[in-house]
């Protein structure tokens, strides 16, 4: 947690590239934020390696063909577990514990050609199934979001 007791979270739609990774690598470094969202950051199991940072854990969730994929830095100092969600938007979560209290972070990509109804009843998974586990329910949902909003 940061210096004044409360946890600092932020969220990006960044793909990387090694310049731009090295520019984020900067930011979240003087920042001092604790968790960070990213979505369609399009890495892939040999490129994750290359964005990992000192002084941070990442949890990742490639996607298996071009493009996509969710990931979560967390600040080194700070208790967490991995949680999977079997949804139908691609996903990352992490339960943070800080003092007495479980804070589940989630960060949702709703590709092109998902409806609306499948965010919503993917959304009310995620609470659902973190009643259970959190107190407090962080969802993170990618900028971009096309839907058709008469009806699909």
């Amino acid at each position: 947690m940061s210096d004044c007791g409360r946890l600092i979270g932020a969220h990006l739609n960044i793909p990387f590239s090694a310049t731009c990774f090295l520019e984020f690598k900067d930011c979240v470094e003087e920042s001092g934020i604790d968790i960070i969202g990213l979505t369609e950051t399009w890495l892939n199991d040999g490129s994750e390696l290359m964005v990992r940072m000192e002084g941070s854990s990442f949890v990742c969730n490639n996607r298996a063909t071009r493009g996509g994929g969710t990931d979560i830095y967390i600040r080194d100092g700070l208790r967490f577990d991995s949680i999977g969600f079997r949804l139908v938007l691609e996903n990352t979560s992490v339960v943070m514990k800080t003092n007495d209290i479980k804070i589940l972070f989630c960060v949702l990509y709703k590709p092109p050609g998902i409806g609306i109804r499948t965010l919503y009843a993917d959304i009310e998974d995620i609470v659902m199934a973190s009643l259970p586990v959190a107190v407090c329910v962080v969802v993170v949902l990618s900028p971009e979001f096309w839907f058709d909003v008469i009806g699909r």
